[in-house]
Formats: structure tokens, C-alpha cells, sequence
């Protein structure tokens, strides 16, 4: 059953008195109490396998090829919640079963002075380790069971945030080391190569542990955990986001400069971020203690004794594990667990395969796979034993929260530091008890077979014993079972070695091209992108796969057919046919295509007279924004042939076609003033500009917009088209469509298709306006202007003029204006804007009194957070989701903290969140949050949720600037007794009010 509220906490909460202390009810307990205190799910045992004294700590762990765990001791956490500082305290166990029982009862340390140990992958004899800055490789020489040998691999991994270190070293089907990286990222460097520099921001990073300067960077989105199915698909996770599947590969969208691909990176779950979990531990006293400030107050009395407590939500998820092999049958093949320490508890997912991607629900109705009444119990790493069992570390500490997100006046009261430790738990179905570990056998001929084997670890650990030392023999060997072993996994395992070793042979590729596993049709199809030399036969068994009945398959199939460039026709009718699947679409396009004309001929064959939907015309959008990404000598001419095809005389795909140009042009920099400049041919001559031959289109747009009788939607599709006019083409027209007689939807239109505008006159002339504009296209207006200096200067004009009130000029953009580089700009805004006096504790308590100690009122709260918050946070179907997901960052705050956190929104940043300028080749200046990096474009994402892209050609910087995006000066809009509304609203939104 989920928690209850305890009775020692109803005490506190009707006496209206804080306990002296704030240690958990339940721990800490001994080894063998805590075993009685868990609950696994059913079907499922749990058995202690190692416990202090010889255990503290434990972040992560890996067995080595001779049965032997080797720990990670992650002894200095919390560090006051960063990763910087003079620490030492790391170390690394090695654990044995000496008296072969399937339990533990030897403890060497392997090596110790280390930082923050996250990371550990066996490697060669010694250990690969992942420890911020640093990746090392460990390795005992002598056999005295101590690592004498210490290598440094890579060095610069950043350290600003605890949670975010550089972890899980995980060895792909592909041979490279995978690590998570978190959001921070850093410069890397290669001691062994020391021109080497690879600079990682938000992504994760591989390296082939062999090759000195091999790393590069990865699709990341997560914080601690990274793990691959069976067939080399990846997943990961963030504290509230606890399933998230890496949909793109760097690899894959490095090949297209001009087209931005989808976000790479998705959460999967049907359930959501943040999701309800369903712990047994009675909430920790600190949460108690929150909660009683609340029930000192009068509103107290109108809530109901069960919101006082707080609610179990994922908050601290991590280390997710595919459950695809092993001793896991039934319902938890295809499962996926991932820890939750902060609930003491486990979750477990069904993963169910949707088109490319999967989608995830909850395996068990209001159960999770383990769940402790231990408040001690803090499950942080999940991974296979030898034996097919689940292993879980268990950090077994008082609180695992970060202090950067607790109160201040709590934090000296908690247990947060090492009360030396920890835990090792074997997870198995009931049934499979302990047992000896089994050691891989030392003969190659032994261990080959192991490569097809359901249990995970023998697998990669045969897997990694090949890339180790690998004969020809081995080769030979690894060819017959690619060709012909009747276990699927062999085969996808024999053809990754083959591809990583540069071995692979046009007849392995083949057979495995022609399997009736779909799984092994998608890894030969992997493989095959590496192989340099195939043959005709293999090219077209790879190309019939472009027609397959699964879509991963077609998926990797339009990855292999882009990279060739030899199949446009082909690529083509994919794209068109699985159009609504847009992983798809993004690899058919992860290479330039040289004919895009050609891509929207064989379109207009295979539709027909069907109308177009609207899936197709993304297709449509997406060839335009191309040819309008392209440098002007390519895109001219291609536009010319395109604009001539039969199927573009439809109005639908014209415009379609037409927004995606713009788009293109905006994304890569380009002057839209220049594409409507003549064309010099030779002495004295010049052809007509190349968007001349839109002219009429252009003019019938212009008095579609402006119609008050028109339909709605075809007035916002003229806007649309009218991305394309030059700047003196809008003068006087902007104005009549910027008001209020439009409905707002129409506005927000007209203002994207002004975007990247400079010319003066236009911007004077809507800057003017700002005052009659709809609420959402001021913002993007405003949003806009204040990305270039031009527009800055606009605006400033406007309002020094008293065209527009200084009051419609929102906090986060007067930060922008007062901190402008160019002296002349920042001293008019220092003139307009009154600077916020006293700093921001100041500021902090002149509104706690009134804010944070009185009743505040909901219903008026949920007023002021429509007016203020809603660009950026996102309650039910209301606002945008721009800065963190409000039920997770809501969990244990009280009305101080959440005051602290508006008023001071810089003062503890979460890297996710942190704001970066992006400055561009064509002038603008763009703050935002980093929504997607990838080797071709970089996505910040800005108050109403609105995304911008820049190709990476038309990008001159990408800087942190070690802020929150949440700007500060909020008080200047919202009064103290508001912001107590406020305040009351998020905490009973927060609650599940």
C-alpha cells in the first residue's frame, strides 16, 4: 500500500511544533532488518549480498570476466552539492565470494584518493572509470588486488552540479564506451594526443578505450544513467524525467548541415514526468517539517489532513535497465527498471515498440518492482550479474537529496553526509536464489558462444573480450555465425564485432540483410553503414529494405540510403510513405541530398490528385527549408526548377513548400533583402532578383491579409507567404494587421514572418504599435527587437517617445537591454528602466512577512501566475513548458524556499535550465534555454515555449551565461500580497490541488 501519514507526524502537525530532529522514522537498520523491510513485487525475491563494513557508499559497480565486483565509493556526496573542491575521498572496492555461496565476503580496496567515482567498465584487465574531470583507467599489475597503474584517459569534464558528473560507462554493440555526460558537459581534452579538443554542452560522448583522441560527442538529454536494449537502442533519464529514449544518434543527423532534425532525445512514458510512485516509507521528518509551518498557518484548516503530507512523485530518477534477458521471463521481459532513491523504491515500465520509438506504462497498477519501509534504502544503480540476476547498489543514506535544493534552516539539521554504508541487493525472480558466479571461460572458442546468450552481461562480456584480442581464426569464426547461427542475438552480435574490427564480409551482410528477425535486419543495416565495400547484391537486398514491414528497419534502411546518395527515387517514395513518422523522415534526410527538385517530382507522382495532408506537408516544408539553408549559389537555381514543377502550381504545396524556404533562409542567416536584389551575369548585366518570380503571389497575399472578410486561415496563410517580401513590402501593411480588430492568432503570424527584419523604418513602425497588439505577439515582438541592436534601438525609440509604455516591457526582456554590449543602448535602458534597489536578499525580505506569512488565496494565485508565469510553465493544458516541470520542482519546498527561488532565480541553477546566449552570423542575439544540440543546429527555447534553430554555419558563439533564464525583478509587476496568492497556489498545485 502507498504511504500514510504516520502518527508521530500527525502529533507534530496538530501541536503546531517541529520535532528536534529530522531523522527518518524507518533507519537506519541493520543488514538483515533492512531485508525484511523491503517489498518486492510479486514474482520477484530480493537477497542481501553485501553490506558494511566492507561496503560504503556505492554508486555503481561492474564484474569483471572472472566474476569479481569491483564498486565505485562515491564517499564525498553531497559536497555541498557541487563537484568542485579538494576531494579525495572516492574509492573503489573489489568484491569476491570467496567461499562461493553467491554472496560477497571479501572487500579489497582496488584504489582510492579518488573524486567522485560514476562510472566503471572492466577493460583489458584493469577498469575503465568515470570520474569528473577525469576518465582514468586503473589497473592492477602485481595481482595484490590494488590498482598500481593509473592512466588518464580524458580530462575537462565540468563539475558545477553533483548530479550531473560524467557517468555510466557502458560498452555499445558498436565497441565504443558510452558515457553520460549531464548537462554541464566541458572542453575535453586527451592527454594523449594533445591537440584533441572536443567540447561537449548537453550531449553525451563514446570513445574506443584503445585509440588516444577517439572520443566524440553523442545524443545526450540525460543526467545519471544510460543503457541499451538487446539491440543497441538507448535510453536514459533525468531526475523527473525517469524513461527517455535516444531516438537520433550524433552520428546519424552529422550528415545534413541545412536541415534541423527533430528533438533526438524523447520521453517515452504514458504516464508523464514526475509520476506518481507508490512508496511504503513514511515521508522523511524534513518533509514533516515543512508541512507543519503550513499547518501553523490559517489555511490549515481548510485543507485535508492527507495534503499535508506530501505526495510520492519521481523526482530523483536514475540508472534506468532494460530488462532483456537474463533470468526475466513473462511480464518483465521488455520491462525497464529505474531507480528512485528519494522514494526508496524501484520503478518498473513496460516498454511497448510505436512506429521508430516506443512509448512506456506503468507494468504494474500501483505497485512498483521494489519498494522499502526503509527511509535509508536508496537504490542508485541497476545492472546484470553474471548469474542474469539484477544487481542494485544501494547508497543506504539518511537523505540523498542535493542541499542546493533544501531550505537553508533545515539543511544543518538533516543527516546529509556519509554515515558509512551501503548496500549491494541481488533482485531475482522467486525461485533463483544466489548462487557462485560463474567466470566466462578462458578459451575463445568457449566464450564465442556466449555472444548469443539471453543473459546481458555474458554477452558484452564475451562482446568485450573479442575487441580485447582478436585473432583471424576469431574473425573466421565470428563470420560462419553472422551467416549462419540460428540464435539471432549471435548474429547481431558476431556482425557488430565484424563492423567495429573492419572485418565485414558482403555475404555475413547478406544473409543478415535477408534474416526473418527484424531485429537482425536493423543491425545489418547498422553495420552496413560502416562497410565501405559492399557489393551490388548487397546494396540492393539493403535498398528492398527501404519497403520492410517494420519500421525500425525502414528507419535504418533511409539512414543507409542517405548516406549512399544513390537511391533519391527510392528515398523519395520512403519519405512520402512513412511521412508521419518523423524519425524516419529525419534519416532519409540525415544526407545532403544533391536534387531536392527531383524529391518533390516523384511526390507529385505518387499523390496524385489526393489532397495534401498534413504530414506530407511538413514533407514539403522541409524540402524548401533545404534549398533555402543552401548557400545562394545552389538554392537560386534549384529554387528556379522547383518553383517550375507541375506539383508546386497547387496552391497547398506552393505554400507549404514557400514557408519551409523562409524557414530555411531565417535558420541559416541568410538577407532576405539580397534574394530580392537582381543577380549580376557579366559587365553591366543582371538577371531578375530570385524571388522576383513570387511577386504575384506576393501582392494577392498582401490583400488577403489585410481582408477583413477573408477566412481566417487563409489570412494566416498569406501572412506566412509573405516571410518572402522584402521589408519595404510590409511598410504600412504590418500596421493594419497589428491590433486588436485581429484575432490574436493572426497577429502572432504576422510577427514570425517579420522575423530577422532590419530595416528601420518597418521596426519603428511596429514598435510604435506594441501597445494594441494581442498579449502573445508583444511578447515575440518584443522577444524579436531585442535580438539585434536594430531593434533594440526601435524599441528603446518607442518607449523614449511614449509610444509604448515602459510597464509592457517584461522582466526578462529589460535584462537583455540593460546588460546590451553596445554602451549607447545599455545607457538609454539604464535611463528608462529604474534599476531594482538593494540586492536581492533585500528585495527577498522585504516580501517575506507579507508573502510567505500570511493565507494566501489560491484562486487570485492562479490569476497572477496566468499573468506572469504562464510563458514559460505549464499547469494542465495551461501555458508553456519552458523552465522545470512544476510538480517535481515543487517537491519540498515550502513558502520561504519558493519566494527565494522567484525572487533569486540565478541563485541555484539546475544546468538544464541555465539561460545561453547564442549569437549568429547574421547579427542576432538570442537568450534562451537549450532545447537541442545536435552536429548540424543548436534549439533555444524561449518564454511561450517558442523554439529557435540556427544551423551551425550561421553560428558564431553558444555561451552560458550562468544565470537562470527566469529573469529577475519580478517584483516590479507582482506586489508582496500577490505574490503570497502566488506562493499559495503553487504549493496546493504542487500538493495535486
Amino acid at each position: 500500500m502507498p504511504f500514510s501519514i504516520c502518527q508521530c507526524c500527525l502529533v507534530f502537525l496538530v501541536a503546531g511544533q517541529g520535532p528536534t530532529d529530522l531523522r527518518p522514522a524507518v533507519g537506519p537498520l541493520t543488514p538483515a532488518e533492512a531485508e525484511k523491510a523491503m517489498v518486492a513485487a510479486p514474482g520477484l525475491a530480493v537477497t542481501l549480498i553485501a553490506s558494511e563494513p566492507g561496503l560504503v557508499d556505492p554508486v555503481c559497480a561492474a564484474f569483471d570476466e572472472k566474476g569479481r565486483l569491483f564498486v565505485a565509493e562515491m564517499r564525498g556526496y553531497p559536497n555541498g552539492g557541487v563537484g568542485t573542491g579538494e576531494v579525495s575521498s572516492g574509492r573503489i572496492r573489489l568484491l569476491t565470494d570467496e567461499n562461493r555461496d553467491g554472496k560477497f565476503d571479501k572487500s579489497l580496496i582496488y584504489a582510492e584518493g579518488l573524486r567522485f567515482p560514476m562510472g566503471l567498465l572492466p577493460w583489458r584487465g584493469g577498469l575503465l572509470v568515470a570520474q569528473a574531470p577525469e576518465i582514468l583507467f586503473l589497473k592492477d599489475a602485481d595481482g595484490d588486488g590494488r590498482a598500481e597503474i593509473r592512466q588518464t584517459l580524458y580530462s575537462g569534464f565540468l563539475l558545477p552540479n553533483i548530479q550531473q558528473l560524467v557517468n555510466t560507462l557502458t560498452l555499445g554493440l558498436d565497441g565504443r564506451v558510452h558515457a553520460m555526460v549531464g548537462g554541464a558537459g566541458g572542453d575535453i581534452r586527451c592527454p594523449g594526443v594533445p591537440a584533441f579538443k572536443l567540447s561537449l554542452r548537453g550531449r553525451a560522448c563514446s570513445f574506443d578505450p584503445d585509440t588516444p583522441g577517439s572520443m566524440r560527442a553523442e545524443t545526450g538529454g540525460g543526467q545519471y544513467g544510460l543503457a541499451a536494449d538487446r539491440l543497441g537502442r538507448w535510453f536514459t533519464n533525468t531526475n523527473s524525467q525517469h524513461l527517455r529514449f535516444i531516438a537520433l544518434t550524433d552520428s546519424l543527423l552529422a550528415g545534413n548541415p541545412h536541415l534541423a532534425p527533430p528533438s533526438p532525445t524523447v520521453d517515452i512514458p504514458e504516464h508523464g514526468a514526475a509520476c506518481k510512485v507508490f512508496r511504503l516509507s513514511e515521508p522523511e521528518p524534513w518533509r514533516v517539517e515543512r508541512t507543519r509551518r503550513r499547518v501553523g498557518s490559517p489555511e490549515a484548516r481548510r485543507l485535508p489532513s492527507t495534503e499535508l503530507v506530501p505526495a510520492g512523485y519521481s523526482t530523483s530518477a536514475c540508472s534506468p535497465l532494460p530488462l532483456d534477458g537474463g533470468l526475466f521471463t513473462g511480464i518483465w521481459r521488455d520491462a525497464v527498471l529505474v531507480c528512485d532513491p528519494a522514494n526508496n523504491l524501484i520503478i518498473a515500465d513496460k516498454l511497448i515498440p510505436q512506429g521508430v520509438g516506443f512509448t512506456a506504462t506503468r507494468l504494474l497498477p500501483e505497485t512498483e518492482a521494489l519498494a522499502s519501509r526503509d527511509n535509508f534504502f536508496r537504490p542508485v544503480h541497476l545492472s546484470f550479474m553474471p548469474d542474469g540476476a539484477v544487481m542494485v547498489c544501494d547508497f543506504y543514506r539518511e537523505a540523498i537529496e542535493t542541499p542546493l535544493s533544501l531550505p537553508d534552516d533545515l539543511k544543518a539539521r538533516m543527516g546529509l553526509e556519509s554515515k558509512e554504508k551501503g548496500r549491494l541487493w541481488r533482485l531475482a525472480p522467486i525461485g533463483k536464489p544466489p548462487q557462485a558466479l560463474e567466470a566466462l571461460p578462458l578459451e575463445w572458442a568457449q566464450r564465442l558462444p556466449w555472444l548469443g546468450d539471453d543473459n546481458p552481461w555474458r554477452r558484452f562480456t564475451a562482446h568485450r573480450l573479442v575487441l580485447e584480442e582478436h585473432s583471424p581464426a576469431v574473425v573466421d569464426s565470428l563470420r560462419a555465425m553472422a551467416a549462419n547461427e540460428p540464435r539471432s542475438l549471435a548474429r547481431v552480435h558476431a556482425l557488430s564485432l565484424l563492423a567495429r574490427l573492419a572485418k565485414l564480409d558482403n555475404a555475413s551482410l547478406t544473409a543478415c540483410l535477408a534474416h526473418g528477425d527484424a531485429g537482425v535486419r536493423e543491425v545489418a543495416l547498422t553495420c552496413l553503414m560502416s562497410h565501405r565495400e559492399s557489393s551490388a547484391s548487397t546494396r540492393s537486398a539493403a535498398s528492398r529494405l527501404l519497403d520492410d514491414t517494420a519500421p525500425r528497419v525502414r528507419f535504418q534502411a533511409a539512414a543507409w540510403a542517405a548516406r549512399e546518395g544513390l537511391f533519391d527515387a527510392l528515398l523519395a517514395k520512403c519519405l512520402w510513405r512513412d511521412a508521419d513518422e518523423p524519425w524516419i523522415v529525419a534519416a532519409a534526410w540525415s544526407s545532403l541530398s544533391p536534387d531536392l527538385a527531383r524529391y518533390v517530382k516523384v511526390w507529385g507522382d505518387e499523390a496524385g490528385k489526393t489532397p495534401l495532408g498534413s504530414s506530407h506537408s511538413r514533407l514539403l516544408s522541409q524540402a524548401g527549408r533545404q534549398i533555402g539553408a543552401r548557400p545562394s549559389s545552389d538554392a537560386i537555381p534549384l529554387l528556379a526548377r522547383s518553383l517550375k514543377l507541375t506539383a508546386l502550381q497547387d496552391p497547398a504545396w506552393r505554400g507549404a513548400f514557400l514557408d519551409g524556404l523562409s524557414l530555411g533562409m531565417r535558420q541559416a542567416g541568410h538577407d532576405i533583402e539580397s534574394w530580392w536584389a537582381p543577380v549580376p551575369v557579366s559587365q553591366g548585366k543582371s538577371s531578375p532578383a530570385p524571388l522576383a518570380v513570387l511577386e504575384p503571389l506576393l501582392r494577392a497575399a498582401a490583400a488577403t491579409l489585410v481582408d477583413g472578410k477573408a477566412k481566417e486561415s487563409d489570412r494566416q496563410s498569406a501572412a506566412s507567404l509573405l516571410a518572402l517580401a522584402p521589408s519595404s513590402a510590409w511598410r504600412g501593411l504590418a500596421s493594419e494587421v497589428l491590433h486588436g480588430k485581429n484575432s490574436p492568432a493572426l497577429q502572432l503570424t504576422t510577427i514570425t514572418a517579420l522575423a530577422g527584419r532590419r530595416d528601420t523604418i518597418l521596426l519603428s513602425e511596429i514598435s510604435a504599435g506594441l501597445p494594441a497588439m494581442a498579449q502573445a505577439a508583444r511578447a515575440e515582438l518584443i522577444s524579436q527587437l531585442i535580438s539585434t541592436p536594430v531593434g533594440q534601438h526601435s524599441l528603446l525609440t518607442a518607449v523614449e517617445l511614449g509610444k509604448a509604455p515602459p510597464a509592457l516591457i517584461d522582466a526578462a526582456a529589460r535584462t537583455v537591454l540593460l546588460s546590451s554590449r553596445q554602451p549607447a543602448l545599455k545607457t538609454r535602458a539604464e535611463k528608462i528602466f529604474t534599476a531594482i534597489n538593494g540586492s536581492r536578499q533585500e528585495v527577498f525580505a522585504r516580501y517575506q512577512p507579507v508573502a510567505t506569512k500570511g493565507p494566501g488565496d489560491a484562486i487570485r494565485g492562479r490569476e497572477v501566475f496566468g499573468r506572469h508565469c504562464i510563458t514559460c510553465h505549464k499547469v494542465g493544458e495551461t501555458g508553456h513548458t519552458v523552465g522545470p516541470e512544476l510538480k517535481a520542482a515543487l517537491q519540498g519546498k515550502d513558502k520561504d524556499a519558493l519566494l527565494l527561488a522567484i525572487l533569486d532565480p540565478s541563485r541555484e541553477i539546475d544546468p538544464r535550465f541555465a539561460q545561453m546566449v547564442m549569437e549568429t552570423g547574421d547579427g542576432r542575439t538570442i537568450a534562451g534555454l537549450l532545447a537541442a544540440e545536435t552536429p548540424v543546429s543548436v534549439t533555444l527555447r524561449r518564454a511561450e515555449g517558442i523554439e529557435e534553430t540556427v544551423l551551425r554555419a550561421n553560428l558564431e558563439s553558444l555561451t552560458a551565461t550562468g544565470k537562470s533564464l527566469m529573469p529577475e525583478g519580478l517584483e516590479a509587476q507582482i506586489t508582496p500580497a500577490q505574490m503570497g496568492d502566488l506562493l499559495e497556489y503553487l504549493l496546493q498545485f504542487g500538493k495535486g490541488g
